[in-house]
């Protein structure tokens, strides 16, 4: 019997409504693809690669993932680093390949190429605020040239035959906000779904995310609308959704890290209780991680690099988590860098255990989550199948 800990939450419908907003649907069409549940994971340039991808598809919960963001220019061109960030796994469907630039003709033959990978969505950037990609036009600069914007996913949705969405912001700064105009837009010109970051260029990721702007480009389109920004638990999530009205749910950098939050926020809008990961599970999870970045790079050096990285995507919550940073930051080899891993998370367990049975023997209440842990053993015997540890006849899939 599967005794991992759960939080039940009150039941929150799939198709719950808020007085004057939609509906959040169980599922989202996109097109011909199904979204299934109404959650994404946000495109994050270093963070959210293939391998990541991989291991929150397999965990469940979230219903499409999109690729790094891919220069048109430079796919066009072939370099190895466009057609690396382009590529997609069988594994991780649906995925959307992000493309942006601000060249019409090129972002078509970009899109015509990224056809050739498979992927089920082409989607177009217009929000990314960094100034590499907005001197040149592209990105949230579109923002302000709603022609060129328009002309962009015309072009694209003339040359592909897959469904075409776009992400952009809520306008360059508070004086244009321009996402209900570019968005309606987009619609005319073929564009199967929006997703909005509720933030405008100008404040970056500063300040808190306007959700009720999201709500203006709802009542702008018909198609799909997906809201993104300041999504960073369970609660954030259905707050943006009651508030914006959005058909769906796109999260960025609090998905890195907690990876289980797409999962657990699909679980909230099923009205399921909620998974909350063991430190066993936790550290089964960051070990499959780095056994994944191995089995992907053959220089050392390259590895440990990335560990060193990603270290902290599986800890979130767990106590003293920077001591063990810290232990992997100077780890001198990936077998080193493991190592301490497993060092770290067996005190960790120790120390869970001796808090526990003190708990017990004083006679008084502990946190239920605590009073819930399994023991699945320490170090290598921690690392079983990694689907088992988080997709179970309890909290798989939805």
């Amino acid at each position: 019997m599967d005794t991992t800990p759960t939080v039940p939450v009150p039941a929150v419908p799939a198709h719950a409504t808020q007085p004057g907003l939609a509906p959040v649907p169980a599922v989202l069409h996109v097109g011909q693809v199904r979204v299934a549940p109404p959650t994404v994971l946000a495109p994050m340039e270093g963070l959210t690669d293939a391998t990541f991808r991989t291991l929150l598809r397999a965990m469940g919960g979230c219903g499409l993932v999109v690729t790094e963001l891919v220069s048109a220019r430079e796919l066009r061109l072939g370099t190895a680093r466009a057609r690396r960030a382009a590529r997609i796994a069988e594994d991780t469907r649906p995925v959307a390949i992000q493309l942006y630039g601000a060249d019409p003709g090129t972002m078509a033959e970009s899109a015509r190429i990224c056809e050739d990978e498979g992927p089920d969505i082409i989607d177009i950037n217009m929000g990314c605020p960094s100034k590499a990609v907005t001197r040149r036009g592209a990105g949230a600069a579109l923002l302000r040239d709603l022609d060129r914007a328009a002309a962009i996913v015309g072009a694209v949705r003339k040359a592909v035959n897959r469904p075409v969405t776009i992400k952009m912001r809520l306008g360059w700064d508070a004086t244009s906000l321009t996402a209900p105009e570019l968005a309606r837009r987009c619609e005319l010109e073929g564009a199967d779904a929006v997703a909005v970051h509720a933030r405008t260029r100008e404040e970056m990721y500063r300040g808190s995310a306007h959700w009720e702007e999201i709500a203006r480009v709802k009542a702008a389109v018909s198609i799909p609308v997906i809201g993104n920004g300041d999504v960073t638990s369970v609660g954030s999530a259905l707050r943006m959704l009651r508030v914006s009205g959005a058909d769906g749910v796109m999260v960025g950098r609090a998905a890195v890290r907690n990876p289980w939050l797409l999962l657990q926020i699909s679980q909230a809008l099923a009205g399921r209780p909620i998974f909350r990961p063991t430190l066993s599970q936790q550290r089964e999870m960051l070990l499959e991680h780095f056994a994944r970045v191995r089995a992907r790079c053959d220089h050392p050096g390259a590895v440990l690099g990335r560990m060193k990285r990603i270290i902290g995507y599986w800890i979130d919550g767990v106590p003293n988590a920077e001591s063990l940073r810290r232990q992997v930051f100077h780890a001198r080899s990936p077998d080193e860098a493991v190592a301490e891993v497993n060092r770290f998370f067996d005190q960790a367990m120790r120390e869970e255990g001796t808090a526990i049975r003190a708990a017990d023997g004083a006679g008084t209440n502990r946190c239920a989550p605590c009073s819930s842990f399994r023991r699945e053993g320490t170090g290598e015997r921690a690392r079983s199948d990694f689907r088992r540890a988080v997709v179970s006849n309890e909290h798989g899939k939805p």
